[in-house]
């Protein structure tokens, strides 16, 4: 009966493993999100948890055994530590990017508004001197013919 517990905790490990590997695939393809991955890959970490628990409550007294299982039981717990990070990383760069593509879009507005703004100011500028320059000649047409 014991290993129907230990099959059982076994399959709940490969069920979840095989969750993680498809929620990374979809990650790396831009298709999962963040918390998709870190879930998975706690649902590892647990599984894997319970699976060493039962082999330790059914093993009995080996302590060989029980370092070997500790230890592949905190490699797991490592793995899975180090994908979390790498996912919340790639998130992190990823919303950085789009912080910084935000950035320059609204900096390229602001730079085509102030280029806008310059050469209304240049050609408000032209209009005023054209504006004086009419003003002179109709000055110098007045004094001419007055004379």
């Amino acid at each position: 009966m014991w290993s129907n517990g230990l099959i059982s905790a076994a399959k709940a490990v490969a069920g979840a493993t095989n969750q993680m590997v498809q929620s990374a695939s979809k990650a790396a393809q831009g298709k999962a999100e963040e918390e998709e991955l870190i879930a998975t890959a706690r649902a590892v970490a647990a599984a894997t948890a319970q699976l060493v628990a039962a082999s330790r409550a059914k093993s009995g007294e080996d302590p060989a055994g029980h370092q070997i299982l500790s230890g592949a039981a905190k490699a797991v717990a490592n793995a899975t530590s180090h994908l979390v990070a790498a996912a919340k990383a790639a998130t992190a760069m990823q919303e950085q990017a789009q912080e910084d593509q935000a950035q320059e879009e609204e900096y390229n507005f602001t730079g085509a508004k102030v280029k806008e703004l310059e050469q209304q100011m240049k050609i408000l500028r032209l209009e005023k001197e054209l504006n004086n320059a009419r003003k002179s000649m109709l000055m110098n047409r007045k004094t001419n013919y007055n004379n």
